[in-house]
């Protein structure tokens, strides 16, 4: 029994269910016996909101109520430290949750903690889920890091924030303002699909959410304080409007199960026992019926797994296929070929509006660059993530980008194809923020990466090598190649800038799938390929 299961394939894979079963699962009709609970995304609506606006609005409502925000790690504590009553982890979370069901405490921070919690009544009338919650154990860090911006993943992420969501309300008595903030999280939960992963009455709260909100879209902070007290002060008809809502939510009918994982639980069940051939079939067939493309790659890897039993040389071939479709799996043992990076033929500005063509309004671009920003961040968590958000920027600029290292185990971090043969070699250290210096470590991988780029592009081609890293002075071990340019944080700081006022701009005239109004807006906020080295990073040395 469970109020939060947005997958119920677990039941399958992990508990050996029937699926015909799982797949007719036992739920109650409507969802009449939750509490009240507004849900709104500020950033959703409006963009501009920054997380920084928001914490005002948040610590001022916590003057005079409990608020709580759960945080997905201690670095995002940090940004409510100044503000929070009490932070609290595994440690001292029953003392701090005892404090809350007490009495007025004021704002609240818990440390990547979804469930467990019981906060009723007065003990949280405002909940902020403030970031995308992090998986949990060694096996799901790793197939979220394969499975990044996939259906699994938003699955997963959403069961997490529903369970969090569910702190505030634990009867039809309470009622609670949920706040969703973050750039990655708004940018997830905007997609079109992620409604239908959560449970049917959350549903309708989270759009009776939208309707309210949508009369302050686009408006100041300040406006939205009101509709927040619609469900703070228990209006009247914001009540009824909520009940009625949440019992005449449709059913959802039928279970909710990931076809794939059931094969591949098949498939585990038959390799167990020797029957490699049963396994490859069912592997095969979980490859067959997926359309997405990372997910086609992981799945064709766990078939070159059952393959390699019996045949290993077509193993290998299988993990090469796989290597096609997704390319953070593991590298075949002869390797991959590399193949040389292009600009756009068409130009920047007919490449960056080719990007834009996949927001239907201003705001779904706004929401996109918001997460793309919240993943440039330092931190000595999520390196990958940064690295691969170096590679959205490229494209979304209207460059060639590609993750070289990624691709075929060699090579930058980032390859940027500026156009004119000229090209960016980047190394991103972003997880150096402890760093007195530029190690010897990340410099000699640098100069690595300028040898392999003489190596696989001839004389024609020219490049710059770039070091994302906060620090510009390199240890006096560390000799850098005389032309290596640095992003330090002001450099980083002012790029995001101006890709945060190019969107707003672009946007807000509706003018993205323009080319000439994109090439004006990259010449104004200075992201050409002739500006982008001399305005975004600095010599050894600089501040």
């Amino acid at each position: 029994m469970t109020a939060t299961l947005a997958d119920d394939t677990i039941l399958v894979s992990h508990f050996r269910s029937q699926s015909e079963e799982v797949g007719q699962p036992i739920r109650p009709k409507g969802g009449g016996d939750i509490g009240d609970r507004m849900i709104l995304a500020p950033q959703e609506i409006n963009p501009n909101y920054t997380p920084e606006d928001v914490r005002t609005l948040v610590a001022d409502i916590a003057n005079e109520l409990n608020v709580v925000v759960i945080v997905p790690s201690n670095k995002r504590a940090t940004f409510w430290k100044d503000f929070a009553s009490q932070t609290l982890d595994k440690d001292n979370i029953r003392d701090g949750v005892e404090r809350l069901k007490e009495g007025h405490v004021g704002l609240t921070v818990l440390i990547n903690k979804y469930d467990g919690i019981d906060l009723p009544r007065t003990a949280c009338e405002l909940l902020v889920i403030d970031g995308l919650p992090e998986v949990y154990g060694l096996n799901e860090r790793i197939e979220m890091q394969l499975l990044d911006g996939t259906k699994r993943q938003l699955v997963q992420q959403i069961q997490r924030i529903e369970q969090g969501m569910g702190r505030g309300v634990r009867s039809s008595d309470d009622h609670c303002v949920v706040l969703l903030l973050g750039g990655r999280l708004t940018q997830r939960l905007h997609q079109p699909e992620s409604e239908q992963f959560f449970s049917s009455a959350t549903r309708a709260q989270i759009e009776l959410g939208k309707s309210v909100a949508s009369q302050v879209r686009g408006k100041s902070l300040e406006e939205l304080r009101p509709i927040l007290d619609l469900c703070l002060k228990q209006n009247d008809a914001w009540i009824n409007a909520g009940r009625n809502a949440v019992v005449n939510a449709p059913p959802i009918l039928g279970g909710n199960l990931d076809n794939n994982q059931v094969k591949l639980r098949e498939a585990f069940d038959a390799a167990r026992i020797g029957r490699y051939d049963i396994a490859i079939n069912k592997a095969q067939e979980a490859v067959n019926n997926t359309l997405e493309d990372k997910v086609k790659g992981y799945l064709k890897q766990q078939l070159a797994e059952y393959t390699n039993f019996i045949d290993p040389a077509k193993a290998q071939e299988l993990q090469l296929s796989a290597l096609s479709h997704n390319q953070r799996l593991l590298k075949p043992i002869a390797g991959v070929t590399y193949s040389k990076l292009s600009a756009p033929s068409a130009g920047q500005a007919v490449a960056a509006t080719s990007f834009m063509e996949r927001f239907l309004e201003g705001n779904d671009l706004v929401i996109w660059v918001n997460g793309l920003i919240d993943d440039l961040d330092w931190g000595e968590e999520g390196s990958k993530r940064f690295e691969a958000a170096m590679k959205d920027l490229g494209s979304f600029l209207g460059f060639g980008s590609e993750r070289p290292e990624e691709k075929v185990g060699r090579g930058p971090d980032n390859l940027w194809a500026l156009g004119g043969l000229t090209y960016l070699v980047i190394e991103c250290k972003s997880g150096a923020v402890l760093s007195p210096k530029i190690s010897k470590s990340d410099t000699n991988q640098l100069n690595g990466s300028i040898i392999w780029f003489k190596e696989k592009y001839d004389d024609t081609c020219s490049m710059t090598p770039i070091m994302v890293h906060p620090k510009t002075i390199f240890e006096y071990t560390a000799p850098p190649d005389p032309n290596i340019r640095i992003i330090n944080k002001r450099c980083l700081k002012k790029l995001l800038n101006a890709v945060r006022a190019y969107s707003v701009a672009l946007a807000t005239s509706k003018s993205f799938v323009e080319k000439n109004a994109v090439e004006k807006q990259l010449i104004q906020h200075k992201l050409t390929s002739s500006f982008i080295v001399n305005e975004y990073t600095v010599t050894e040395g600089s501040s």
